[in-house]
């Protein structure tokens, strides 16, 4: 009985301690068991978190035990555990044990490693897996710069700087009891497109890095050094090695350039300050654009005249662009499908936004980037595809300001002038290009399931910068300027069908495009579009200023809306109606109005006053 007695006792003893452990680290615990990643190319992988001074000193005189983490996968050799006062040097301790898996696992240390009195430690892993497998595992929150690194096959590098969105490592640091709060503030998500005067929902995350839960905190945000705004979070329960993510409302910058986004948190559990108030304020510098300026996005079509789905597909994309109501710049490219009667020769360089993947029409793109969830730049458009890869296209910020900046010569349809780009942001991109396309508009010609007097809308006609455009040397603060000489002819031949297509000068655009231009690793191309811009190309085209909005005369036809009419004024000698599959449905003058059916509708109105195009809804 005494035996037993003491086994008990030593039992309770041992769970005693083990429930008195501390797990310490950045991660709210979080995984998904199909969700490893792997960073960087080498079969040699491996993670560690950082604990600064101000973390150690609520922890001197005690151990650490082991450590905690979960794997994407448990195909893995070579699995080694490491504490260290530098990832660069010999670790104070290390030791190897026999796999991880994709499940929260204990890894406890043979002999615990005093903590003393180091100024910082890192605490991690290494391991090696075939390239197949993916063994890193985060936790989706928002990240912290300077506390969580991956090891790359020559070094560690910091895991906010990888370009992807991961959150924080799934490492806990297994340490002797302790009892402490500290709140840490996640790093400000603040990148983006931003514009002066123009109001932003903002908001942020913090961790609950400590022992005791919070309860409470309080929030100071600021623009600018502007007046900050401070809002109270009170009634909360968020446990140690939790997340919180808090809203701050609207925030207006009231004024443009390099501003300094600031945000603070205090009063955590009502008192003054926690544990370690190194870490909770962050700030961030961000551009904020000038009011007023023109950030156009790039929508690319990818068509066909054989391609039977493709009016089904053109349908989608004009239906979600009168949904969508931004400023959005259209060309279709005759690829993708079998080369009709407007394919040209240097539009087969666009085919490389498939990535790889056979071509196919109908497809689209929007400032050639991937969406999410996407392969390639290029997919198949609905009405939601589209209007989601806007959403996600006008968040990014255009880094500049671009102009088309001509005189038209009626006479001799000669168009002459510049194409301005203002440098307001430095892109990260060793090259940068601009391209100058010629486009026509609604071409009424054959289109399988469309008829033979289809509405061809935006059609790619030529390059008159190359095919992939002239390379433009940007820098902060200045414009590049590129110039424009085109004399217009009277038809302009497709490369592959060798037909003449006749041009119509009230249907003729310019659009420059600014983009970066890369050729990734793996053979895909990285051509981001920054900023684009369409004008008139037969028509005087001048700004009030870099990044302003282009003059038009005063006689400029006007496109109204009153329930099921469509009226046109101004200055008009022809005035057209499209509906959403682009069939020509009515025709007229200035002073035209129509009577129409419910729907979605492109109304063109042109004359001396210049052009309007305008998409409509008719409720």
């Amino acid at each position: 009985m005494k035996k037993l007695m003491l086994s008990l006792c030593l039992s309770l003893a041992c769970a005693a301690a083990a429930m008195a452990d501390t797990y310490l680290g950045y991660t709210n615990t979080h995984f998904e068991r199909t969700g490893g990643v792997r960073l960087g190319n080498s079969e040699k992988q491996g993670l560690a978190i950082k604990l600064t001074s101000e973390k150690l000193d609520r922890l001197r005189g005690k151990r650490v035990l082991g450590v905690r983490a979960v794997f994407g996968t448990s195909n893995m050799d070579g699995l080694e555990f490491f504490v260290a006062t530098s990832l660069d040097g010999e670790p104070l301790y290390s030791q190897a044990f026999g796999g991880g898996s994709p499940s929260w696992k204990e890894f406890r240390f043979d002999t615990p490693v005093d903590i003393g009195d180091a100024d910082e430690l890192y605490v991690g892993y290494t391991l090696t897996c075939m390239q197949s497998y993916k063994p890193l595992q985060f936790d989706g929150s928002k990240g912290l710069s300077g506390r969580s690194f991956y090891y790359t096959g020559s070094g560690w590098l910091d895991c906010q700087g990888n370009g992807a969105d991961l959150g924080c490592p799934n490492i806990q640091v297994i340490v002797d009891d302790a009892d402490f709060t500290d709140i840490t503030l996640k790093d400000l998500s603040a990148g983006g497109y931003y514009v002066a005067g123009q109001t932003y929902g903002h908001g942020g995350q913090v961790l609950n890095f400590g022992t005791v839960p919070i309860g409470s905190f309080d929030v100071s945000f600021s623009i600018g050094g502007g007046e900050p705004l401070v809002r109270s979070f009170t009634g909360l329960d968020i446990a140690p090695g939790q997340t919180f993510d808090f809203d701050l409302g609207e925030y207006a910058a009231g004024e443009a350039g390099n501003l300094d986004f600031e945000l603070s948190v205090t009063a955590v559990n009502g008192a003054a300050t926690d544990a370690d108030p190194a870490d909770n304020s962050v700030a961030q510098a961000v551009y904020v654009y000038p009011a007023g300026m023109r950030h156009s996005l790039l929508l690319e079509g990818f068509t066909g005249q054989m391609c039977d789905n493709c009016p089904a597909g053109h349908q989608a994309i004009a239906e979600a662009l009168a949904s969508y109501g931004g400023d959005v710049v259209e060309v279709f490219h005759h690829v993708g499908f079998t080369p009709d009667d407007f394919t040209m020769a240097e539009e087969s360089f666009y085919l490389n936004f498939f990535s790889g993947q056979q071509g196919f029409a109908p497809s689209f793109m929007v400032n050639r980037m991937t969406a999410t969830g996407n392969q390639a730049p290029a997919q198949s458009p609905t009405v939601g595809s589209v209007i989601a890869t806007l959403m996600q296209a006008a968040s990014v910020q255009p880094y500049v300001s671009v102009e088309v900046n001509t005189d038209y010569d009626e006479a001799r349809r000669h168009v002459k002038g510049s194409v301005d780009v203002f440098t307001h942001v430095m892109p990260d991109a060793d090259t940068v290009m601009v391209s100058l396309f010629v486009v026509q508009d609604s071409i009424l010609t054959y289109q399988v399931n469309g008829g033979s007097a289809y509405a061809h809308r935006y059609a790619y006609r030529g390059s008159l910068y190359g095919q992939v455009g002239v390379r433009a040397d940007l820098a902060e603060g200045a414009t590049v300027s590129l110039p424009v000489d085109y004399v217009l002819p009277d038809a302009i031949q497709s490369t592959y069908s060798g037909t003449l297509i006749p041009t119509d000068p009230d249907r003729m655009y310019l659009v420059a495009i600014v983009s970066r231009y890369l050729i990734a690793p793996d053979g895909t191309y990285d051509c981001p579009v920054y900023n684009a811009a369409m004008v008139p190309m037969c028509a005087d085209n001048h700004t009030a200023g870099i990044g302003g909005v282009a003059s038009a005369p005063d006689l400029a036809p006007v496109v109204a809306v009153d329930g099921g009419r469509v009226s046109v004024s101004g200055d008009c000698s022809r005035a057209e109606v499209f509906d959403s599959a682009g069939r020509l449905v009515r025709s007229g003058s200035g002073g035209s109005v129509f009577s129409l059916p419910s729907g979605l509708y492109v109304v063109r109105a042109s004359g001396c006053g210049g052009s309007v195009v305008r998409k409509v809804a008719v409720r």
